[in-house]
Parts: structure tokens; sequence; C-alpha cells
């Protein structure tokens, strides 16, 4: 998940934390906080066309959950 911290803030338009579970500290969570929707779908695109996305996805014991939000 290091890793995936550190790449994260690699990419455009992404300004993303990584938190996990004090109890269980193999939760994670990560907030993503994009420029704009469409920065975080082309990264989205981008994971999915080059095979990233498969690799993620077959260490996660649940599919991830992801939505759009903004800030009060």
């Amino acid at each position: 998940m290091s890793n995936v911290k550190l790449e994260l803030l690699e990419v455009k338009g992404c300004l993303g934390r990584l938190i996990h579970g004090v109890d269980d500290k193999s939760n994670y969570t990560i907030v993503e906080t994009w420029q704009s929707k469409e920065f975080h779908e082309k990264h989205v695109k981008d994971l999915v066309s080059t095979g990233i996305w498969d690799s993620i996805v077959e260490h996660l014991s649940e599919a991830p959950i992801s939505g759009y939000y903004t800030v009060l």
C-alpha cells in the first residue's frame, strides 16, 4: 500500500491520501481528491486499459466501493 500511496500522488490531477483502520491495519481506505471528475475518469480508464486494475483487484478481499462527492 506504500507504493499505492506514492504512485497515486504522481497521477496528474490527484490529491489523495491513504488511511487504514485503527483496530484492523489491513483495512484501507483511499480518499482521493481530484482537480476534476474527468481527471479521475481518465485515471481509471488508464488503469483498466493497462491491466493494472486487474492486478489491484487480485489483492482485495471484496470489490471496492467508489463514488463522487462534494465538500459541503
